[in-house]
């Protein structure tokens, strides 16, 4: 008797551009007026200049995350960050094994947090979900041997990198900040990361909260050069689809925003992978922020729909006008100005489905 298979699960068609006009207008055609501002840098591997104050020194980062078992080819660099998702179903023997592949990378510091898969590390969530996730002696959180591996749950690290490894790969970035900014290149460089393994609540998963619920606001440090969180932001690497609506969380954009740090590394949403840089001071980013920090328990009359249209116009010519004149000018200063306030945005998830090709990201800060 032949086999029968069970039909695949029926998927809508993916909306085209005229549907998602007609749906909302205005929406469609201010993240389109987004979608065509500056580029700030091309490449992922092209060193940032960096704000006053701080050291110029060239510090390589390795991002990864949502490797989900998986051990994929990781270049060296000064630190490795893993944004969640080292396992698939959370057990003591898949989180385990991660960690000691983890240990074995040469890399000078190697930071973690977990992801909605791992499921062994959220405490709450081995309590209330028996059925998905139980400890035993001997494979429990605290029987897990971290090695050298710094693991962050809603805390900061603070690293410091010696003179001689931060200026190995000194490049003309770091000279031209080093210009304006007078800075001795022998003195020590620390980095601080906040790392938090929260996500919007999908499904029945580990470290999860309801999207209306901010658990971001004032909870979060505000001086700290680093974010490493599992889910994105809204707005930024978070779409699973071109015409799918965005998954991450408002209330996170907002405190980004607030915080603006150099770099925030993250997740969740593997199809999202790739980097985008956010130049702050831009009007055009302000508006953005202020269309995407709309959590579910707001909305926007239609009338302010058309304003933010109106703003991200103007916003929109301003920054190119930024750009136009500091290429005019062709000054250094200029230049450098220009990625002042700029926060670098990457999802860095790897995925473990069929056909995934993603690799680790890396940048200099």
């Amino acid at each position: 008797m032949p086999s029968i298979s069970s039909p695949s699960p029926w998927k809508p068609p993916p909306r085209t551009p005229w549907q998602n006009f007609r749906r909302e207008p205005a929406t469609f055609i201010a993240l389109w007026l987004y979608s065509h501002r500056p580029t700030l840098i091309d490449s992922t591997r092209r060193a940032e200049a960096h704000a006053p104050g701080r050291s110029s020194h060239k510090i390589r980062v390795v991002c990864i995350s949502d490797t989900h078992n998986t051990k994929p080819a990781v270049p060296d660099g000064d630190i490795l960050l893993h944004a969640g998702d080292l396992s698939n179903k959370g057990t003591f023997e898949e989180i385990q094994a991660q960690l000691s592949w983890l240990a074995s990378l040469p890399h000078r510091h190697k930071v973690v947090i977990a992801g909605n898969h791992d499921r062994l590390l959220d405490a709450e969530f081995v309590r209330d979900h028996p059925e998905r996730i139980a400890e035993s002696p001997g494979s429990s959180r605290a029987d897990l041997n971290w090695h050298d591996v710094v693991y962050l749950e809603n805390s900061v690290a603070s690293l410091t990198f010696p003179a001689s490894t931060a200026n190995r790969n000194s490049t003309s970035e770091q000279k031209l900040a080093s210009i304006y900014l007078s800075e001795d290149l022998r003195e020590n460089r620390t980095l601080k990361i906040y790392g938090s393994p929260q996500t919007p609540l999908c499904g029945t998963f580990a470290f999860q909260y309801p999207p209306i619920r901010d658990v971001w606001s004032g909870k979060t440090p505000s001086d700290v050069d680093i974010f490493l969180i599992h889910g994105p932001p809204k707005g930024y690497l978070d779409q699973p689809a071109a015409d799918v609506d965005h998954k991450g969380c408002p209330h996170l954009t907002r405190v980004l925003e607030r915080v603006r740090p150099r770099l925030v590394v993250f997740g969740h949403i593997h199809s999202g992978h790739g980097r985008q840089d956010v130049k702050w001071s831009w009007s055009v980013e302000r508006v953005y922020v202020r269309m995407m920090g709309v959590g579910e328990r707001d909305s926007l009359s239609t009338a302010m729909k058309w304003w933010i249209v109106v703003l991200m116009l103007f916003g929109l010519i301003g920054a190119w006008g930024d750009v136009i004149i500091g290429r005019v000018l062709k000054s250094r200063r200029q230049e450098y100005e220009r990625r002042r306030n700029t926060t670098v945005m990457l999802n860095a998830a790897i995925g473990a489905e069929a056909g995934d090709d993603r690799a680790a990201m890396v940048i200099d800060v």
